[in-house]
């Protein structure tokens, strides 16, 4: 039935094809064209409750997901993504979204990412029939997948949108921030003009006789054509969430354990609501009803059933959905829970991780491998696509590897603070073993041309080299004495050719004899420099404050783009440079010099503080909590 308003400001509706990788996941299975309008699906009515899992052995869980070019690597298979809707249209047939971008779908075997082509957050999703699946989110992002493509929308707002209902596969009604309501019919979108109220509607459900009812900061109906204010449940609070097996029995969560039901079909009257002990007084986040069985649980940590009353979960949980008591998801803050035996607790699917301390470097080697260093002098290494952790002789903990360099035929070399400043990975006792020199002060970065040729800097103008008569430090240059003496980076074309970075705009230059002085001039020279590379003879420097400069010739710097965010680290991949830093900063420079922000499957604003890769192999990222991505 068609959503009836008294007035509304009508626009053309406007979707875009969102770029996916190869594979189920195309915008047009047989001719690759653009998605672009679309025609509608037809109806294919409810879809079937599908066959219910048995106590058989586990599925395989996932190793593959990615949003985009880049993929999660540790921890597997979502990282630390809160995912935020989950909706089971069958066994084979499920799909959840959160933070980060994310949409996935399982297939009854395995998830697969759907790529959105953007980092904010997909709060809700919705099904018209199997083939035409609703997410809503960040920014006003509306997307549809339909007839196994996903087209993004341009709603006209920017609006946070948080809930979303429908009548039918391309009929919808989206609510979010600020008072926001829209219809989306066919291919038009409209604003329903409803009574002024202050705040967000969080959660909306809409009835096949054209009714509507939204909850959030405060209530909202649509009846008979009319739209009214209506009082939420008793002491309620903001409404989470809110779920309908049918328009006579609705339930709603929110703030404080409130828990209600609603069996009178009649919402004008907050008396209609009943309230149900929740057993507990956490803010809760969503709530699912299965023939006579209830569920809610809160991100606060925590999942509860009626069949026992009683918490069978304290994960963080955001949101839940089943076909059948053995089938039933739910799925919060790094978390996947599944019920597949009928009256079993629920299965934690999330893989335990291998550390959340902040990761500060990685690097990669050709067949695979890989290396991660970070707090605690933590080091992770990548052998046939699975990260594991290994060890520091004394099992040392406390301060950090801030950075590690090897290539083929080179070692494994690592730098950091104490207890341990230079180590090198010792393949017979199967750990990092310090080496056996006097290191005056922290070192931050290392650089290596060969495993005759590794420079080491840190603090106070600290410069250490390996050359084949072996580890020495080197005496101060003297060249950046008007600065802070720190040099936080190191990277050469070749032994003969390194260049160094630090504070207050400080550049030097090896040139296999002596050290030249490539400072930044004024009023550049107040930029403490953080990273440097080099591409086809050029060099780039990049600051805390966000800035890049590129040299242009003898002693001449040009600033490019600034990103701002402050940037940890540069790299040179596959001839493309790169750059990460804080805020979640992922960024590639263009043909035209700018530095353009990636899309990647993170949530929030992590410090992302290492990236590195090898010819022929992906490209890493590693950061805050244990943070590793790899671009495909």
């Amino acid at each position: 039935m068609r959503l009836p308003c008294l007035a509304a400001a009508l626009f053309a509706a406007s979707c875009q094809c969102v770029g996916v990788p190869d594979g189920p996941y195309e915008c047009n299975l047989e001719t690759g064209e653009d998605c672009d309008g679309g025609e509608p699906v037809p109806d294919a009515g409810e879809p079937d409750a599908g066959e219910e899992l048995d106590a058989g052995p586990d599925l395989p869980f996932p190793t593959d997901l990615c949003n985009g070019q880049w993929c999660w690597e540790h921890p597997q298979p979502l990282g630390r993504i809160g995912l935020r809707s989950v909706l089971a249209l069958a066994r084979d047939d499920v799909w959840a979204a959160g933070g980060g971008g994310n949409i996935i779908h399982w297939d009854g075997q395995r998830w697969q990412q759907v790529p959105t082509g953007t980092s904010g957050v997909v709060q809700r999703i919705w099904a018209g029939n199997r083939r035409t699946v609703w997410f809503v989110g960040q920014n006003g992002a509306v997307f549809e997948w339909s007839n196994q493509r996903l087209m993004r929308h341009d709603a006209g707002t920017p609006a946070n949108l948080l809930g979303i209902s429908g009548f039918g596969p391309r009929d919808i009604v989206v609510v979010g921030s600020n008072n926001t309501v829209l219809r989306h019919d066919d291919d038009l979108w409209s604003r329903p003009i409803v009574p002024g109220a202050s705040g967000a509607l969080i959660t909306v459900q809409a009835w096949p006789d054209g009714g509507v009812l939204a909850l959030g900061d405060f209530g909202l109906q649509l009846q008979d054509g009319t739209w009214a204010n209506v009082p939420r449940p008793l002491d309620a609070g903001q409404i989470a969430y809110t779920f309908a097996p049918s328009r006579d029995d609705v339930w709603a969560v929110g703030a404080g354990g409130g828990l209600y039901r609603n069996l009178s079909n009649d919402f004008t009257s907050a008396s209609r609501w009943q309230a149900i002990d929740s057993l507990t007084n956490r803010t809760l986040s969503a709530v699912f009803r299965l023939g006579n069985h209830t569920y809610w649980g809160s991100a606060q940590g925590g999942l509860w059933e009626s069949t026992n009353l009683q918490q069978v979960s304290n994960r963080a949980i955001l949101a839940i959905h089943g076909r059948s008591e053995s089938d039933v998801w739910a799925v919060g803050i790094n978390t996947i829970l599944h019920r597949r035996v009928a009256g079993a607790f629920f299965e934690d699917l999330t893989p335990a991780e291998l550390t959340n301390e902040p990761l500060t470097a990685v690097v990669a080697v050709p067949g695979g491998g890989a290396w991660a260093t970070g707090r605690n002098h933590v080091m992770m290494t990548r052998d046939g696509g699975t990260w594991n952790r290994v060890r520091t002789a004394g099992n040392v903990t406390g301060g950090w590897y801030d950075d590690v360099w090897t290539k083929p035929g080179s070692p494994v070399i690592a730098v950091g603070t104490d207890p341990v400043r230079l180590a090198y990975w010792d393949a017979g006792a199967q750990e990092m073993s310090p080496v056996g020199l006097s290191v005056p002060n922290e070192l931050w970065a290392v650089w290596g041309s060969s495993a005759n040729d590794i420079w080491a800097v840190g603090y106070d103008e600290t410069i250490v080299h390996y050359a084949p008569t072996g580890w020495s430090v080197l005496p101060q240059p003297g060249i950046c004495t008007n600065n802070d003496r720190l040099i936080e980076s190191v990277w050469g074309f070749g032994q003969n050719d390194v260049w160094f970075a630090g504070g207050s705009g400080c550049v030097m230059h090896w040139n296999g004899a002596s050290f030249t002085d490539e400072s930044l001039p004024g009023p550049m020279n107040n930029e403490a420099l953080s990273a440097v590379v080099g591409r086809g003879g050029e060099v780039w420097v990049a600051s805390h404050s966000g800035r890049i400069f590129r040299r242009t010739g003898t002693r001449t710097w040009a600033p490019e783009t600034i990103v701002s965010s402050n940037v940890r680290k540069l790299a040179v991949h596959e001839g493309e440079l790169y750059a990460v830093g804080d805020a979640a900063l992922i960024a590639k420079r263009d043909a035209n010099g700018s530095w353009v922000r990636m899309p990647a499957p993170v949530e929030g604003t992590p410090m992302l503080q290492g990236i590195g890769g090898a010819p022929g192999e992906g490209l890493y990222v590693a950061g805050d909590t244990g943070t590793i991505l790899r671009r495909r």
